[in-house]
């Protein structure tokens, strides 16, 4: 009789174990998913036109630019920066090289980006092979 009464609690136990099991793990992936989200769009520093024109553009170190919902901007910086001081922390989050995008920074709208950019590489003497289009 004590073996049946050991045997219930036991199996009583293991269901509640099973149905922590199953609350647990829709929690822990739901956690894991906005960890590894937060991960890329943390990396992504957030700067100001200015700041964008006088660190980024007066070095020609932009790569590329990619503008997202035409409400914002995002810089790729040229691989051969990577070990610039000035881009090291934004090149190399968590101490890997990072693709990018590395900086952002918002938008007035995309012909407003255009027009400064094309003021700005006149400028700064940045040739037709090297403008950001």
């Amino acid at each position: 009789m004590s073996q049946r009464k050991d045997n219930k609690s036991s199996g009583r136990r293991s269901s509640r174990l099973a149905a922590a099991r199953w609350t647990a793990a829709p929690l822990g992936i739901q956690l894991l998913y906005y960890f590894f989200a937060g991960f890329y769009r943390s990396t992504v520093q957030s700067i100001s036109w200015s700041e964008f024109e006088r660190t980024i553009l007066a070095r020609h170190a932009a790569d590329s630019i990619e503008v997202i919902n035409n409400e914002e901007a995002e810089v790729y910086i040229k691989k051969q920066f990577a070990d610039d001081p000035y881009f090291r922390k934004a090149m190399h989050p968590y101490g890997m090289l990072s693709d990018g995008p590395h900086y952002s920074f918002r938008l007035g709208s995309v012909e407003e980006l255009q027009k400064k950019l094309d003021e700005s590489e006149g400028q700064l003497q940045i040739g037709q092979r090297a403008r950001l289009v």
